[in-house]
Protein backbone atom coordinates (compact mmCIF):
# COMPACT_ATOMS: atom_id res chain seq x y z
CA UNK A 1 0.00 0.00 0.00
CA UNK A 2 1.31 3.67 -0.91
CA UNK A 3 2.50 5.73 1.62
CA UNK A 4 3.15 9.27 2.24
CA UNK A 5 6.70 11.48 2.45
CA UNK A 6 6.99 10.79 6.21
CA UNK A 7 7.22 14.08 8.72
CA UNK A 8 10.76 15.64 8.23
CA UNK A 9 12.33 18.64 9.64
CA UNK A 10 14.82 21.39 9.12
CA UNK A 11 16.51 24.23 11.30
CA UNK A 12 17.96 26.75 9.92
CA UNK A 13 19.08 29.69 12.86
CA UNK A 14 16.06 30.13 15.34
CA UNK A 15 13.69 28.95 12.48
CA UNK A 16 12.18 25.24 12.25
CA UNK A 17 10.77 24.10 8.92
CA UNK A 18 8.51 20.99 9.73
CA UNK A 19 7.17 18.91 7.00
CA UNK A 20 4.08 17.68 7.87
CA UNK A 21 2.15 14.65 5.82
CA UNK A 22 -1.45 14.72 5.39
CA UNK A 23 -2.10 11.71 2.72
CA UNK A 24 -1.53 10.91 -0.64
CA UNK A 25 -2.37 9.98 -4.19
CA UNK A 26 -1.96 7.40 -6.41
CA UNK A 27 -1.96 8.76 -9.97
CA UNK A 28 -2.20 7.02 -13.46
CA UNK A 29 0.98 8.78 -14.59
CA UNK A 30 0.00 8.16 -18.61
CA UNK A 31 -3.27 10.15 -17.54
CA UNK A 32 -1.32 12.96 -15.53
CA UNK A 33 1.99 13.06 -18.05
CA UNK A 34 0.58 11.62 -21.12
CA UNK A 35 3.12 10.56 -23.97
CA UNK A 36 6.08 10.09 -20.78
CA UNK A 37 8.42 7.04 -21.03
CA UNK A 38 8.63 5.71 -17.86
CA UNK A 39 11.15 3.06 -18.05
CA UNK A 40 13.40 5.77 -18.61
CA UNK A 41 12.87 6.85 -15.22
CA UNK A 42 13.10 3.77 -12.65
CA UNK A 43 12.09 4.16 -9.58
CA UNK A 44 9.48 7.02 -10.14
CA UNK A 45 6.37 4.54 -10.07
CA UNK A 46 5.06 2.35 -7.32
CA UNK A 47 3.17 -0.65 -8.85
CA UNK A 48 2.50 1.03 -11.96
CA UNK A 49 1.39 4.53 -9.94
CA UNK A 50 2.76 7.51 -9.13
CA UNK A 51 2.74 8.87 -5.52
CA UNK A 52 2.20 12.31 -5.10
CA UNK A 53 2.24 13.22 -0.91
CA UNK A 54 0.27 16.07 0.19
CA UNK A 55 0.54 17.85 2.98
CA UNK A 56 1.65 21.19 4.78
CA UNK A 57 5.13 22.80 6.19
CA UNK A 58 4.94 24.33 9.96
CA UNK A 59 7.24 26.91 10.35
CA UNK A 60 8.31 27.82 14.01
CA UNK A 61 10.09 30.97 14.39
CA UNK A 62 10.07 34.19 16.30
CA UNK A 63 7.15 32.82 18.70
CA UNK A 64 5.08 32.50 15.49
CA UNK A 65 3.36 29.24 14.47
CA UNK A 66 2.63 29.14 10.45
CA UNK A 67 1.31 26.95 7.87
CA UNK A 68 2.22 26.97 4.38
CA UNK A 69 -0.96 25.23 2.64
CA UNK A 70 -3.24 23.15 4.28
CA UNK A 71 -3.00 19.72 2.20
CA UNK A 72 -6.28 17.96 1.19
CA UNK A 73 -8.21 17.58 4.32
CA UNK A 74 -10.28 14.25 5.43
CA UNK A 75 -10.92 12.54 2.11
CA UNK A 76 -10.81 8.86 0.71
CA UNK A 77 -11.76 9.37 -2.88
CA UNK A 78 -11.18 7.27 -6.43
CA UNK A 79 -11.50 8.57 -9.67
CA UNK A 80 -11.78 5.87 -11.67
CA UNK A 81 -8.85 5.63 -14.29
CA UNK A 82 -7.10 8.99 -12.88
CA UNK A 83 -5.97 8.32 -9.23
CA UNK A 84 -7.08 7.28 -5.91
CA UNK A 85 -6.57 10.01 -3.36
CA UNK A 86 -6.61 9.69 0.76
CA UNK A 87 -5.87 12.14 3.18
CA UNK A 88 -6.05 13.32 6.64
CA UNK A 89 -3.43 12.68 8.62
CA UNK A 90 -2.36 16.60 8.88
CA UNK A 91 -3.71 16.98 12.57
CA UNK A 92 -2.31 14.01 13.74
CA UNK A 93 1.13 15.02 12.68
CA UNK A 94 0.51 17.98 14.21
CA UNK A 95 -0.58 16.83 17.57
CA UNK A 96 2.88 14.79 17.32
CA UNK A 97 4.71 18.09 17.04
CA UNK A 98 2.85 19.06 20.51
CA UNK A 99 0.25 21.82 18.65
CA UNK A 100 -3.21 21.75 17.92
CA UNK A 101 -4.80 23.74 15.83
CA UNK A 102 -5.59 26.85 18.17
CA UNK A 103 -1.84 26.72 18.36
CA UNK A 104 -1.70 28.22 14.71
CA UNK A 105 -1.45 32.03 13.95
CA UNK A 106 -1.10 32.30 10.37
CA UNK A 107 -1.96 30.17 7.53
CA UNK A 108 -0.35 30.86 4.38
CA UNK A 109 -1.51 29.73 1.14
CA UNK A 110 0.54 29.52 -2.03
CA UNK A 111 -2.01 28.85 -4.48
CA UNK A 112 -5.96 27.71 -3.76
CA UNK A 113 -5.95 24.11 -5.44
CA UNK A 114 -7.88 21.45 -3.66
CA UNK A 115 -4.84 20.07 -2.27
CA UNK A 116 -3.79 22.96 -0.62
CA UNK A 117 -6.90 23.78 1.24
CA UNK A 118 -8.22 20.99 2.26
CA UNK A 119 -8.00 21.62 5.91
CA UNK A 120 -9.53 25.44 5.52
CA UNK A 121 -12.88 24.06 7.02
CA UNK A 122 -13.99 20.30 8.30
CA UNK A 123 -14.88 19.17 4.99
CA UNK A 124 -12.76 18.72 2.42
CA UNK A 125 -13.85 21.25 -0.52
CA UNK A 126 -14.36 18.09 -2.96
CA UNK A 127 -16.70 18.65 -6.36
CA UNK A 128 -20.19 17.06 -5.86
CA UNK A 129 -20.01 16.94 -1.96
CA UNK A 130 -23.55 16.50 -0.80
CA UNK A 131 -25.00 19.18 1.19
CA UNK A 132 -25.34 17.59 4.05
CA UNK A 133 -21.82 17.89 4.64
CA UNK A 134 -21.59 21.48 5.08
CA UNK A 135 -18.77 22.88 6.43
CA UNK A 136 -19.23 24.32 10.16
CA UNK A 137 -16.22 26.51 11.16
CA UNK A 138 -12.30 26.90 10.31
CA UNK A 139 -9.99 24.38 11.58
CA UNK A 140 -7.69 26.99 12.21
CA UNK A 141 -9.74 29.27 13.99
CA UNK A 142 -7.42 31.47 15.50
CA UNK A 143 -4.89 31.59 12.82
CA UNK A 144 -4.97 34.88 10.06
CA UNK A 145 -5.58 33.49 6.71
CA UNK A 146 -3.41 34.85 4.05
CA UNK A 147 -2.70 34.35 -0.05
CA UNK A 148 -2.45 36.48 -2.51
CA UNK A 149 -4.41 39.19 -4.34
CA UNK A 150 -4.55 36.95 -7.23
CA UNK A 151 -5.40 33.79 -5.83
CA UNK A 152 -8.42 36.14 -3.66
Amino acid sequence: MPQPAARSQITIGDTTITSLPDGFGAHNPDVLFPGVDWTTRPGFLEDGQLILSFGSFLIRAGGRRILVDLAVGKIDVDVPGVAQLKGGSLLRNLAEEGLSADDIDTVLYTHLHLDHVGWTSDVAPLPNTPATNSPTGLTFARARHLMSEDEW
